[in-house]
């Protein structure tokens, strides 16, 4: 059995970015300070009682919210290295009490960044490789962001996708039904076709009538097969990521990443845009289109300068 130190090491160990594996050793240094039993003490020592102990010492501390935020979410981190790992048991139940600690004692952050929703989508992309879920739900979310930011697919048509209308291949999607009835064929990055990949293997199910994105809730039973993720529950993942990345309520939505996309295309070729986005008029994919005030002053200052 592992002691708490080695758990602590082995949780680093899973994180790629080196700034967050250096911001999350010195938050789960505190945690250890926090303990009242040695680190060295096996692992399955641990219990709920030690994490909201530790929310509380965090919360005491002469920290901003956010740090405060920040050090719990490393050892929200180290939560989740442990249960994936058969290390320690902790229920739902577990888990739930200590979000409401987090509530009672540190309190929901105040820091909401002015944000634009072109900027918000790209924050989004890289909190989604940040957040603290159990597979295949993370696989899922990371997969699901990324096939938004690239496609600008609206909620209803990813939701009705199955896995046959995504080739890895050539890194295209067929969309059915869309507004107006109209079938198209979407282009996605490699990235977001990797990301799908992975998902479909953390899943531990790709059959072609199986739904590309699914439900991992305890409400969705797998014994009659895979259920596919509504528009609603595509929301819900955006607002949750959203929260964690300190974004202002109702900056974001999910058609936020459609605008998204058709900026991004804009800025080489709108009649692109226009195919990708499946508009009948270059009038309606220009309504979608959203360029910060950097990139005006670029053009502006090419073509007066």
């Amino acid at each position: 059995m592992q002691n708490i130190k080695e758990s602590i090491l082995k949780t680093l160990d899973t994180i790629e970015n080196s700034n967050t594996v250096a911001t999350y050793k010195n938050s789960l240094s505190y945690f250890v300070e926090s303990l009242e039993i040695s680190q060295d003490e096996a692992v399955s020592s641990l219990s709920l009682k030690d994490f909201i102990h530790f929310v509380k010492w965090i919360a005491e501390k002469d920290f901003s919210k956010q740090a405060k935020k920040l050090h719990v979410s490393a050892m929200k981190k180290l939560i989740n290295y442990l249960v994936v790992n058969d290390l320690l048991e902790f229920s739902y139940s577990d888990n739930e009490k200590v979000k409401q600690a987090v509530k009672l004692y540190i309190g929901k952050s105040t820091f909401t960044p002015k944000v634009s929703p072109i900027q918000a989508v790209e924050t989004i992309v890289d909190t989604v490789f940040q957040q603290d879920v159990y597979s295949p739900c993370k696989e899922r979310d990371i997969a699901l962001i990324l096939f938004l930011s690239t496609s600008g697919c609206r909620r209803s048509e990813v939701a009705n996708m199955k896995v046959s209308d995504i080739d890895p291949d050539t890194c295209s999607a067929m969309v059915y039904g869309g507004k107006g009835d109209k079938d198209r064929r979407i282009i996605i990055s490699p990235k977001a076709c990797n990301a799908i990949a992975d998902y479909w293997e953390a899943r531990g199910s790709a059959n072609p009538s199986d739904p590309a994105f699914a439900r991992h809730d305890k409400k969705s039973s797998w014994r009659n097969g895979l259920k596919p993720i509504g528009p609603q529950g595509i929301y819900m993942i955006i607002q949750r990521l959203s929260e964690l990345a300190g974004i202002e309520e109702g900056v974001i939505t999910p058609h936020s990443f459609r605008h998204y996309v058709a900026t991004k295309l804009a800025s080489y070729n709108i009649q692109i845009a226009q195919e990708q986005l499946g508009h009948s008029s270059s009038v309606t994919t220009g309504r979608y289109i959203h360029f910060s005030q950097n990139e005006l002053a670029q053009a502006h200052k090419e073509i007066f300068s």
